[in-house]
């Protein structure tokens, strides 16, 4: 879903080189305190033209960390897990 939401903020595949990544990050990261909390997801999902319950954006928030808060390194492995996991699919399906 995360994945789905930076193709869709960026109008570019998911998979990004390490400085659109981070200018991803830094543009998410509204109050430049070096995360994303669940008001900078939020604002985003919204950006994107979607809309999350207040759930939704806590249960994404809360997927990796319990300190509601995204580094720019969990939003890395983020992605990572969603290539290797559409990669995955991909080689699943031609077999």
């Amino acid at each position: 879903m995360l994945s789905r939401l930076i193709s869709s903020s960026l109008n570019m595949p998911s998979e990004i080189d390490e400085d659109t990544l981070r200018a991803t990050f830094e543009a998410w990261d509204e109050d430049g305190d070096g995360m994303i909390s669940a008001n900078d997801l939020r604002n985003v999902v919204e950006m994107c033209g979607e809309e999350w319950s207040d759930e939704n954006v806590n249960d994404m928030i809360y997927h990796r960390k319990t300190n509601g808060l995204f580094s720019l390194e969990d939003l890395r492995a983020i992605i990572s897990g969603a290539r290797a996991s559409r990669q995955s699919s991909r080689t699943s399906t031609a077999k």
